[in-house]
């Protein structure tokens, strides 16, 4: 497995740059204005569940060209530091994560590495009441793994893109008589790559979903997110339908769900092959 090393490097100077941000702000502001706190679970907006990209914690079996590969998400989103006035919460944070696709083999007992994406951003987040947004730069490389020879028919590419994206969503509370109480959650979403490897994929995207709940002690809900991707000129959509313990913004939350997914494939390596998925996993933030 190939390491990428200028990747490596930036990540360790972004945390670096980042502890000392949270330091001196931390000695330049009194702890009696109460406004400003630092390290926090998460950041203010939360990242849609349905969307194939989100920071978290997975472990999911899926089938892939009638062959059967279990993909490994490590993710998380940071608050490094967070403004609080009134309602309004403002908050600089970090999202990291890494995307690895394994095939099974029965004959050896052994998983060898198809894909393996990484992810690395910088988010400005925003809370007032039921609204969130946020502001991002993003860094995506990708790389095929030492067990891609024996299932695809495809060589290395370059594949590295950079890009800036917005991000807006609305959290609603409906009561039922039948239900109890109903949550749910609306979002859009879009950006635009600014360095993109290969040069020829298209350069912005946009979309959006929903999200809803039942308040139980273990909340059942669906989640779906379409997103137009101009890299490859493909609509691609994505679901959950399974059970949620936890919440938007809970320090950890779990689900367990049915994952649908029809579309191009996001994985760098494999950007343009359609996939038509199905699988279950577990989820974790």
């Amino acid at each position: 497995m190939r390491i990428d090393k200028e990747l490596v490097w930036n990540c360790i100077t972004l945390f670096a740059a980042a502890l000392v941000i949270v330091t001196v702000i931390s000695f330049a502001c009194p702890a009696k204005a109460g406004n400003w706190s630092g390290l926090t679970w998460n950041t203010r907006y939360y990242n849609p569940l349905a969307y194939p990209r989100s920071p978290e914690f997975s472990l999911t079996w899926e089938n892939y060209e009638d062959i059967g590969v279990l993909k490994a998400v490590l993710g998380k989103d940071l608050g490094l530091v967070t403004y609080q006035e009134d309602y309004l919460y403002a908050t600089l944070g970090l999202e990291f994560a890494t995307w690895v696709t394994l095939r099974y083999r029965d004959d050896s007992m052994a998983f060898p590495l198809i894909t393996e994406d990484f992810v690395v951003a910088v988010p400005l987040t925003f809370c007032y009441k039921q609204w969130s947004w946020a502001v991002k730069y993003n860094h995506i490389s990708a790389h095929l793994g030492d067990g891609a020879d024996e299932l695809l028919d495809t060589k290395t590419i370059a594949y590295s893109r950079e890009f800036v994206s917005l991000h807006l969503a609305r959290t609603f509370r409906f009561e039922d008589v039948w239900t109890g109480t109903l949550f749910g959650r609306v979002y859009a979403h879009g950006g635009y790559l600014v360095v993109v490897m290969p040069k020829e994929l298209g350069r912005w995207y946009a979309g959006g979903g929903f999200e809803i709940a039942i308040d139980k002690f273990v909340n059942p809900y669906i989640a779906f997110d379409g997103t137009w991707n101009d890299d490859v000129g493909s609509f691609d959509m994505s679901g959950q339908l399974g059970l949620w313990r936890g919440g938007h913004g809970v320090h950890l939350d779990i689900r367990v769900a049915l994952t649908g997914y029809i579309g191009s494939d996001r994985r760098g390596q494999l950007v343009g092959r359609k996939l038509n998925n199905i699988g279950v996993g577990i989820f974790i933030r």
